[in-house]
């Protein structure tokens, strides 16, 4: 609860953040929005707010570009640059057109003629990108070649089975971190929970009735496609959907097979669930964290919980098929932003209620998952426009980082599970952890990068390259030697990751022979080409452990 006293100075911030947000400063009004929630973090306006202004939610978008004044060709030029830093380079173009119909048609003064020609100079730099991207989509990662002999959880059970055969396995609580084939028990478990909910959501069929089409679960009716109910709202199974997002999160590799039939049977699925309980399907995150009060006053927690469930689910899987499918992190950053700020206000604002009462998605293993999602959009949407006018969002990346550190850091990650199954330590313990140390790394390099184009190889510039190795060092200690992602600094250093690297790409090969594509393989091949180059002008005398190693055409320089 918050005091008199600090309900004025949550009241103080938050007029300061206002502030700060019409002057479209959002990065300094999201940090007076979270000041502010540390002196009344129930207050669901300060987390709308902070949405509002977050990346995640057109912080500089659609909302904005309705109060620019249509003649200030400053601003539509500010929304501009925004828009293609967040890589919404189609919205990007409409708002440089905005900025060119801004100025008069004639009798433009020599400053407004040179305003002219720099944002025409821009619309053709981002219709060329778009129309680059347009041409050339995404390829969605993981897809295999249909004669692939095993993949990933299928060599995953074959391990599990192998390891009982020669008792060798014994508990799944006697594991350790670095022990052979821990992956497979979480990579076993997240695609045996995600073909559950599978086999559950395809139980499901469209009948024609005399009230229209209906969709049907195994158990009877549940809700037309005409957004009405017919009889008994009973589905297949109500928890299909939070299956298949937990799946997800726990390893988001086991998303495959993915094709149109599938879409349109989750987008029947969740259409019919939501219709069921209620959910918010096409609300944004002020109008739930407006309503979940008021219903619950008249509901309760019964219609609450799976409403919730639903509401948040559906944002992060929408917000991961347009990652993985559509290449837009953009648009991913948006749903689970939306979604984070809801979890974060209820598990504030309801702390003191049952965790069974709240549901699954209050859990702080569940909210967890989500920031990861969260750190991988907006790295993303970095890589789409690595610039300096995308700087802010390495700083977003280093502060979402830190935050995922300190909530791992409340109940630590112990070297091997106590009394949860391992995939769930794995999922949502050591994975985090490894993940928040890897943003950390992305957040130092990329900075590193920024300021060596700029001033060249400084002693800034490699101390910052040396955070990056260090932190993706740290990587190491949290990621099983069987997991894909074991994939600059002191030579001393180097060698111990390359060492490292050489010895796990066997290992890997266990599960992950088969799902590794030319995008990645090649690069291991060619660090390894390194590490031989390495080791030969180490025993020739040319280096020593303590040389620093640079890369070809990187020339420091004086500071």
């Amino acid at each position: 609860m918050s005091s008199g006293g600090q309900s004025s100075e949550a009241s103080r911030l938050k007029t300061e953040g206002n502030s700060l947000f019409t002057r479209n400063d959002f990065k300094g009004a999201y940090e007076k929005y979270t000041e502010a929630l540390k002196h009344d973090d129930k207050n669901a306006v300060l987390y709308c707010n902070r949405a509002a202004c977050s990346l995640g939610l057109n912080r500089t978008l659609s909302s904005q570009a309705t109060q620019l004044d249509p003649a200030y060709t400053k601003a539509w030029g500010r929304l501009a640059n925004a828009r293609a830093g967040l890589d919404r380079l189609d919205q990007a173009i409409e708002a440089w057109k905005g900025a060119i119909a801004s100025l008069p048609a004639d009798n433009l003064t020599e400053a407004q003629v040179k305003q002219r020609d720099q944002c025409m100079e821009e619309l053709a730099k981002a219709e060329a990108k778009w129309n680059a991207q347009i041409s050339n989509p995404r390829i969605v990662e993981g897809v295999h070649m249909p004669d692939q002999p095993e993949m990933p959880w299928e060599r995953a059970a074959s391990g599990i089975r192998m390891l009982v055969a020669q008792q060798m396995w014994q508990s799944s609580v006697s594991i350790h971190l670095h022990s052979q084939w821990v992956k497979a028990f979480l990579i076993d478990a997240a695609y045996k929970r995600w073909q559950r909910a599978v086999t559950d959501i395809s139980k499901g069929e469209i009948l024609h009735t005399s009230k229209g089409p209906s969709y049907y679960g195994r158990l009877g009716v549940s809700a037309t496609t005409g957004m009405r109910a017919i009889g008994s709202a009973r589905l297949t199974s109500l928890k299909a959907i939070e299956e298949l997002t937990t799946a997800v999160l726990m390893d988001n590799r086991v998303f495959q097979n993915i094709n149109h039939a599938f879409l349109d049977m989750y987008s029947r699925q969740i259409q019919a669930e939501g219709i069921s309980q209620k959910a918010w399907m096409d609300s944004g995150c002020r109008e739930v964290l407006e309503d979940i009060p008021k219903r619950l006053k008249s509901e309760g927690w019964d219609s609450v919980r799976p409403a919730v469930s639903i509401t948040i689910c559906g944002w992060v899987m929408r917000g991961f098929v347009e990652d993985r499918l559509k290449g837009n992190a953009s648009t991913a950053l948006e749903y689970y932003t939306s979604a984070l700020e809801v979890l974060q206000w209820g598990s504030r604002v309801f702390a003191d209620v049952d965790d069974e009462q709240r549901g699954t998605v209050f859990q702080p293993t569940f909210i967890r998952s989500v920031k990861c999602f969260r750190l991988d959009a907006l790295m993303g949407v970095y890589l789409k426009n690595p610039s300096s006018t995308s700087e802010f969002l390495l700083a977003e990346i280093l502060a979402g980082a830190d935050e995922l550190l300190e909530d791992i850091g409340r109940v630590g990650v112990p070297d091997e599970p106590n009394t949860e199954t391992v995939p769930f330590w794995l999922a949502f313990r050591c994975y985090p952890a490894g993940q928040a140390h890897a943003a950390r790394a992305f957040h130092y390099q990329h900075t590193g990068k920024l300021r060596q184009s700029a001033r060249g190889l400084t002693q800034e510039v490699r101390d910052l390259y040396k955070k990056a190795a260090s932190a993706y060092k740290e990587t190491l200690i949290y990621y099983p030697p069987d997991e894909l992602y074991n994939i600059c600094a002191p030579l001393r250093e180097l060698l111990e990751l390359l060492y490292r690297l050489r010895d796990t790409i066997p290992i890997m090969g266990h599960i992950w022979e088969h799902f590794v594509d030319a995008s990645q393989g090649i690069p291991l091949q060619q660090d390894l080409m390194v590490l031989t180059e390495l080791e030969d002008a180490l025993q020739n005398g040319r280096l020593r452990e303590d040389d620093i190693v640079f890369r070809p055409g990187s020339v420091p320089v004086d500071t």
